[in-house]
């Protein structure tokens, strides 16, 4: 299962900074398909666990998707 497989990724490279309460709250907060979840993820391991920076990543992604869907 792909969540699962993100879960030991982000595990496995953040290590102690891994919380798994955030990376929940990452997959419950997702607005698309798994390749999003996938993409916001991988922010939130890029700046090393840290929810606040993912948020506003979200934000940006949700936005750009938004934008798509009215072109």
């Amino acid at each position: 299962m792909k969540i699962k497989e993100l879960r030991n990724t982000a595990s496995s490279t953040l290590g102690g900074a891994f919380d798994l309460k955030e990376y929940h709250d990452i997959v419950m907060q997702s607005v698309g398909p798994l390749d999003l979840l996938e993409d916001e993820v991988n922010a939130w391991i890029a700046g090393g666990g840290r929810s606040e920076i993912l948020r506003r990543g979200m934000m940006v992604v949700r936005w750009l998707v938004l934008a798509q869907e009215n072109d």
